[in-house]
C-alpha cells in the first residue's frame, strides 16, 4: 500500500505463479513431516489417508505441469521435486511400512530442492514487489521519496534477512540491526494486520527517532530498551565472572 498526498493505493506483488510454486515444494516436504510423525514403523490409518490424498494430488499436478507458465529453465525442478515425493508415498502405501533410513534419505536428498524452489518464488515476488515500487517512485518525485518510511507488516517477528526485508534495507542504503536495532526508514511490524495500527506504529517510530537524536544525539538509543545500560552495569556486580 502507497501513502502519498492524501490518497491511497493498493497493488497485490504477489503473483499467482508464486503460490503454485511455492505449493510444489510445500507438498513434497508434506511428505516428509507426514513420514516422521507417523514414527517408524507400520503406517498408521490417519496417515495413510493423508498420504492416498496428496498421491492423488500429485499425480495430478504432473499431469499438468506443462501447462503452467514456469520458467522453462525451472520446469524440470518442479517435476523432480514431485516425482521424487511420489516414489516414497508409492513404496510406503505399498508396504505399509515407514522405514527411518528410507525418510531421512528422503529428506536429505531433497533439501536442495525446496532451496532452488524457494530461490524462484523469491525471484517471481521481488520482480514483481521492484516493479511496484519503481512505479510508485516515479509517480511520488525524488523530494517525496527521500523522505519515504516503509512498513512491513506480519504476523511473526521478523525472520533473519527476510527477502521483503532485504529489498527495502538494499533499496533505502539501510542495514540489518539486532532486532530494531538500526531500523530507521524500513519497520518490521509484528503482529499488526491493519493499516490504522501500521500507521500508528510508524508514528510512535518517527517520535521516538525525534526525541532520541534531541536528547541523546543518537537516533536509534531509543531503540534500544530505556533499560540497557543499567542492566549492562548492574550485571556485571550481580554476576561477576
Amino acid at each position: 500500500m502507497l501513502f502519498h498526498d492524501g490518497k491511497q493505493e493498493t497493488v497485490d506483488v504477489i503473483p499467482d505463479l508464486y503460490h503454485r510454486v511455492k505449493s510444489i515444494s510445500h507438498v513434497s516436504f508434506g511428505v516428509y513431516v507426514t513420514l516422521a510423525q507417523n514414527g517408524y514403523g507400520p503406517l498408521m490409518y490417519d496417515n495413510q489417508k493423508e498420504l492416498e490424498n496428496i498421491q492423488e494430488l500429485m499425480e495430478k499436478a504432473l499431469s499438468i505441469l506443462d501447462q503452467e507458465p514456469i520458467p522453462a529453465n525451472y520446469l524440470g525442478l518442479q517435476r523432480i521435486t514431485l516425482e521424487n515425493a511420489l516414489v516414497i508415498v508409492d513404496e510406503v502405501l505399498l508396504t505399509g511400512l515407514v522405514d527411518k533410513g528410507t525418510v531421512l534419505d528422503f529428506g536429505k536428498e531433497n533439501v536442495h530442492l525446496y532451496l532452488e524452489n524457494a530461490a524462484l518464488s523469491t525471484l517471481l515476488e521481488l520482480d514483481m514487489l521492484h516493479e511496484t515500487v519503481m512505479k510508485w517512485k516515479e509517480q511520488i518525485g525524488p523530494e517525496n521519496w527521500e523522505s519515504l518510511y516503509v512498513v512491513i507488516c506480519a504476523g511473526h517477528q521478523a525472520r533473519y534477512r527476510e527477502a521483503s526485508k532485504q529489498y527495502f534495507q538494499r533499496l533505502l542504503g539501510e542495514k540489518e540491526g539486532d532486532g530494531a536495532h538500526y531500523e530507521n526508514r524500513v519497520v518490521y511490524a509484528e503482529h499488526i494486520y491493519d493499516v490504522d495500527a501500521a500507521l500508528d506504529l510508524l508514528a510512535r517510530h518517527m517520535n521516538d527517532q525525534q526525541a532520541s537524536i534531541e536528547l541523546f544525539n543518537n537516533p536509534t538509543r531509543l531503540q534500544e530498551d530505556l533499560m540497557s545500560d543499567g542492566a549492562a552495569t548492574y550485571l556485571k556486580e550481580l554476576l561477576p565472572d
